[in-house]
């Protein structure tokens, strides 16, 4: 049976002598069909943003990953490479390798529904950032949008 506003409001019932009323029916049945199209709105709107966050949670996989394989092919590199130009837009911060790290668990404490202050308070207590306000800031405002 198809969901949508078309099959549910213009769906027709037999008319006995002592049935529902008409018009109670009607009502009810485009109640119904407002509250599907809602969901199915709400359902579009959550793949959407269920699509960018793992685009961006792949990226942020694949910036550790690279930064993992330069590591174990020359851990003095860390040292004496300046930062690239396509370098992590908190080059900013202190710690640079805890960026990235510190990132990626904003972003999945912030998918989990803990709640901003939550996350800062881990942050402050696992990473050294230098601008971790910045960095929940960007996390935060990509999960709500």
């Amino acid at each position: 049976m198809a969901l949508d506003r078309q099959s549910i409001e213009k769906r027709d019932f037999p008319i006995g002598r002592r049935g529902y009323d008409p018009d109670a029916v009607d009502a009810h049945l485009t109640e119904i069909a407002d509250e599907v199209e809602e969901l199915k709105l709400s359902a579009r709107l959550m793949l959407q943003r269920l699509a960018a966050m793992e685009a961006e949670v792949s990226s942020l996989m694949d910036d550790m990953r690279t930064a993992s394989n330069r590591l174990n092919a020359d851990p003095q590199r860390l040292e004496a490479e300046p930062p690239s130009a396509d370098a992590p837009e908190y080059e900013h911060f202190e710690g640079g390798e805890d960026v990235d790290g510190a990132r990626l668990v904003a972003l999945n404490m912030a998918l989990a529904g803990t709640t901003r202050q939550e996350a800062d308070r881990y942050l402050s207590e696992n990473f050294e950032l230098g601008d971790r306000e910045q960095l929940l800031n960007d996390v935060y405002s990509s999960v709500d949008a």
